[in-house]
């Protein structure tokens, strides 16, 4: 059996014997578009995202954003354009820094672009809640906010890689301006 060195010492297991490298067996290719989390994790994730979906649904949330006059439209816009500014800078940060200039994407090399983004989901979430608030009232409002930040938007982003959460991301955004616009 052939040594593997790391440097120039020779690492040993247990018994003595020279180690030979593993390959981890979680490592997914980039292609597959789900993360690998623990099956409790996934379930968990799984479950909220579902909830998640299902309540939104359960109160016709997206029906009531493109058809209700209650709803405050302009109000609607501001979140929608704020929604589109957060997505193309999470794709220029992760994409252009992390991806084609191999920067590391983190807090302390990005501080001022980490915090316009918390300012921007502040603000995102502030004009949402001023557009449903005719519509649904007080606490529903907050409610269906929780359920798009942590329930859609976290779980989507804990379960599917970067690429996914990228595309489906504009695609959606997309799909979304197409349809409010021609409301």
């Amino acid at each position: 059996m052939a040594a593997v060195k790391k440097g120039a010492a020779v690492t040993r297991d247990v018994e003595g014997l020279a180690e030979m490298p593993r390959s981890d067996p979680f490592v997914m290719p980039w292609f597959i578009p789900v993360k690998l989390l623990a099956p409790d994790q996934m379930l968990k994730t799984i479950g909220l995202f579902g909830a998640a979906l299902y309540g939104l649904n359960e109160w016709k949330v997206f029906h009531a954003i493109l058809h209700s006059p209650r709803v405050d439209h302009n109000a609607m816009k501001v979140t929608v354009a704020i929604g589109l500014v957060i997505i193309s800078i999470k794709v220029y940060m992760e994409i252009l820094e992390g991806k084609v200039r191999n920067k590391k994407v983190n807090y302390d090399n990005y501080r001022k672009l980490t915090h316009t983004l918390l300012g921007l989901i502040t603000m995102s979430s502030i004009s949402l809640h001023i557009a449903l608030w005719p519509h649904y009232g007080g606490l529903k409002t907050f409610i269906i906010c929780f359920m798009i930040g942590f329930g859609v938007i976290l779980q989507s982003m804990l379960l599917f890689t970067t690429i996914v959460q990228n595309l489906v991301g504009v695609v959606l955004m997309t799909l979304f301006l197409q349809e409010y616009g021609s409301v």
